[in-house]
């Protein structure tokens, strides 16, 4: 813990797919040019979503992360 006992850290997801939102509507009017969105800008070729992120704040919400004062951890699929 910080002197009092405060930490700062982020998490910084990248593109998250929410049924019934933006990327899903546009999935469904232009595939392929969702896919070639993915394939610019993602490393790993997809969306995420809430249940890859989740671990991650649930890690740095824990005892856990008592060193990680100050840290961002970016969590985006490999946005190029």
């Amino acid at each position: 813990m910080t002197k009092d006992n405060v930490i700062i850290t982020a998490v910084m997801p990248g593109t998250i797919f929410s049924k019934g939102k933006h990327y899903d509507k546009l999935q469904k009017k232009n595939p392929q040019l969702v896919k070639e969105f993915l394939d610019r800008h993602h490393a790993i070729g997809r969306f995420g979503n809430a249940e890859e992120i989740a671990p991650f704040v649930l890690l740095l919400a824990s005892s856990y992360a008592s060193f990680a004062a100050g840290s961002l951890v970016n969590i985006d699929g490999g946005t190029l």
